[in-house]
């Protein structure tokens, strides 16, 4: 397929050609046990020190199933940075107004009393905003408090409170923030049950993190640097993804989706995204025009009611 014509679209019914291997494995791969995909987990035996090549909510899950078997993980990445922690909240007849007048507060009022004000109301509901571990490499809500006192931009502890908004579709200002056309339309994010595992995971020295580059060889054995020390690893498992077949034309016009992804089919989360400028500026606008909304019909419709979370 050399060039794509005059065709609007084209339709791949190829599969995926082959996994992914980053480059630092071509001669490693070699010395150890090397699984290609991480699926069907049960087929991996959970021993020794394993480590998990990849970033993504598949090496998440590998590395939380290894680990819950019996095996030490370590994480290795490239960036060493995993995704954002999903945000949930409980659902109440009054979360949507409440959630908005918390966020009022903080737009207008600023700074760390107001954040204060908001641990303790989710608190108050049997759900407090879980602090994130230094795994996840995202700072926590308590963390952002102590920033917005001195001369860190207090917008930073919104962030956290921005992605609860947003965390379920009776939240009509996550609906308005998400009908914003410039913002990203995907994300990966790591439920925040899963987080709370590889947390523990991660606290109990169980599982660490390393660069891929850190990766190499010390005679028959492969080692990776974690923390203060050198680990031999036991076996390696790929969880990098798969390619697309090599005849199909890479080209910034086309976009290669799966099949029921559509971006007409509903919009995820852009956990990370919330906090630019133009939609905090936007949002104090965004919140009346959602409490009007909310007096006026009974339920959502249009681009909300299709919010995937």
């Amino acid at each position: 397929m050399s060039t794509w014509g005059g065709y609007d679209a084209v339709v791949t019914a190829r599969g995926l050609s082959e996994p992914r291997v980053p480059a630092e494995l071509y001669d490693i791969a070699t010395f150890v046990p090397t699984d290609l995909t991480p699926y069907p987990m049960n087929c991996i035996p959970p021993r020794g020190v394993i480590g998990v090549v990849g970033a993504g909510l598949s090496a998440l899950e590998a590395a939380d199933y290894l680990v819950t078997g019996g095996a030490r993980v370590v994480l290795l990445s490239r960036t060493s940075v995993l995704p954002a922690v999903r945000r949930s909240l409980p659902l109440g007849a009054d979360l949507s107004e409440d959630m908005m007048e918390m966020v009022s507060s903080i737009l207008c009022g600023g700074g760390p009393n107001a954040a204060r004000d908001l641990q303790r109301r989710l608190r108050r509901r049997g759900r407090a905003f879980p602090e994130d571990d230094e795994c996840t490499g995202l700072p926590g809500l308590a963390r952002s408090v102590q920033l917005s006192e001195g001369d860190q931009p207090w917008e930073r502890t919104v962030v956290p409170l921005c992605r609860a908004t947003n965390a379920s579709t009776a939240h009509e200002v996550g609906r308005l923030i998400m009908a914003a056309p410039h913002i990203a339309r995907h994300v990966q994010a790591l439920h925040i049950d899963l987080a709370s595992r590889l947390a523990d995971h991660y606290r109990s020295g169980l599982l660490s993190m390393a660069p891929l580059a850190d990766l190499g060889t010390d005679g028959d054995d492969v080692r990776v640097s974690a923390g203060s020390s050198s680990v031999r690893l036991d076996r390696i498992v790929l969880a990098c993804g798969w390619k697309r077949p090599r005849d199909l034309v890479d080209d910034a016009d086309v976009s290669v989706i799966a099949l029921g992804a559509e971006p007409a089919s509903g919009l995820a989360v852009p956990n990370a995204l919330f906090a630019l400028g133009d939609q905090l500026r936007a949002l104090p606008g965004r919140l009346e025009a959602a409490r009007q909304s909310d007096r006026s019909r009974v339920s959502g419709e249009g681009v909300g009611s299709r919010l995937v979370v």
